[in-house]
């Protein structure tokens, strides 16, 4: 059946799956006919699991519901009105107590008013790295969706921009950055060769910066340290000639990684307390934390053990006082390996569970850093407690609160 509420469904569908893959930490998911979209804004209908077929699959919807559920605090679940009756025990379940109507409203292609003239169009430009949460208030916000599905039509349109406080522009750098955490390497190859292009047209050092740094993050992540490291120092010496140190900080975190993920611990632990240094100065305590954690697996691969679990814990306690809830995942790998290198394989086994949940909720991949880190324990693991057990171990992982994981630590 292709009815206009089908269609509009599909539209539906296909706008909020562009929305989350324009969001800097969007993620969205299919199981079946359900769907899960979060944007980690703050309106339920904007992170929400929702089955637009007539016969919602209450499995699969119940299991994307928990997905978004464990992301965000606001959320939401959507069906179309002659199935929900069936879904308001899902929906208890998961401690959701309100229910509304959500209407939708829908014209055709021809009927929309709100398009951008010429003289709009030559207002609207592409952000930049070197721009800062610059003023937007009344320049037209055009949006648009991707073509290629052929399922509905949305024309670019316009409308006045307001600039909340909290809120800030889309940069390349936030682009950039989401799509390498979500894994998508040919994106971000082809975005940061064009960025290059941009940037040194128009003498943008951030901008050249922060795509040569992302060339290096994916040659490393490809395993070609020798590749990542030229990139890195590439970015080194733009940042360099530029005199703004603040633009030293990526290439030269990016070379420290090199040394660590190349066996050369003791430079690297040289180049991370540097790194260290820099951020102080800069006053960016979530980075001084961040190659905290990098400095203590140095630590751990020289031996220090105790030193490693001290940096650790200081880095890990930063995390969930200050609400840094990116830096999860990290430090559930932090955990796994500790756990690995005291000998504790089936805490280990758990760690590895932990951590991949928690990538999974942000929707992101491990650095490739942390990648390798989090493949050694695997392999110790199973090899000292057999696939089965480590299996088992693994998943009971993936179920625990990592704010209460780590409560028996001592």
């Amino acid at each position: 059946m292709d009815t206009i509420a089908d269609r509009m469904a599909a539209a539906y569908d296909d706008a909020i799956e562009d929305l989350c893959g324009a969001t800097p930490k969007g993620w969205y998911a299919k199981r079946g006919t359900a769907r899960a979209a979060v944007t980690h804004a703050g309106a339920p209908t904007l992170n929400v699991a929702y089955d637009l077929s007539r016969e919602p699959d209450l499995d699969s919807l119940d299991a994307v519901t928990t997905d978004v559920a464990r992301q965000v605090e606001t959320w939401s679940i959507m069906v179309r009105s002659d199935a929900d009756g069936a879904v308001a025990d899902l929906a208890g379940r998961h401690g959701l107590r309100e229910r509304s109507e959500l209407p939708l409203l829908a014209c055709t292609a021809g009927e929309l008013a709100l398009r951008a003239d010429e003289a709009q169009r030559e207002r609207v430009r592409r952000v930049g790295a070197a721009d800062s949460t610059g003023e937007l208030d009344g320049l037209p916000c055009v949006t648009t969706r991707r073509g290629g599905r052929g399922r509905g039509a949305v024309d670019a349109s316009t409308g006045p921009c307001t600039r909340h406080e909290g809120t800030s522009t889309v940069s390349f750098s936030d682009d950039v950055r989401s799509a390498f955490r979500r894994g998508e390497t040919d994106a971000v190859v082809r975005m940061s060769t064009a960025e290059i292009e941009r940037a040194r047209s128009v003498g943008d050092a951030a901008g050249e910066v922060e795509a040569r740094y992302s060339l290096a993050r994916v040659a490393i992540r490809g395993g070609d340290l020798t590749l990542g490291e030229a990139r890195a120092r590439e970015a080194l010496d733009v940042a360099v000639r530029s005199g703004d140190r603040a633009l030293e900080e990526r290439p030269r975190h990016v070379l420290a990684a090199v040394a660590r993920m190349a066996g050369d611990l003791t430079r690297a632990r040289d180049l991370y307390r540097e790194s260290i240094a820099l951020n102080e100065t800069l006053g960016r305590p979530e980075t001084v934390n961040s190659e905290t954690h990098n400095l203590a697996f140095c630590e751990l691969g020289l031996g220090n053990l105790a030193e490693a679990r001290r940096l650790f814990t200081l880095s890990r306690t930063r995390v969930f006082r200050h609400g840094w809830d990116e830096f999860v995942p990290y430090v559930c790998v932090a955990g796994a390996a500790l756990a690995s290198a005291e000998g504790d394989h089936p805490r280990a086994a758990l760690m590895v569970g932990l951590a991949d949940a928690a990538f999974a909720a942000l929707g992101q991949v491990p650095d490739p850093d942390d990648a390798a880190d989090l493949a050694a324990v695997r392999d110790a693991a199973i090899e000292a407690l057999g696939p089965a057990a480590y299996a088992a171990a693994q998943e009971r992982g993936g179920h625990l609160d990592p704010r209460t994981a780590f409560d028996d630590d001592h």
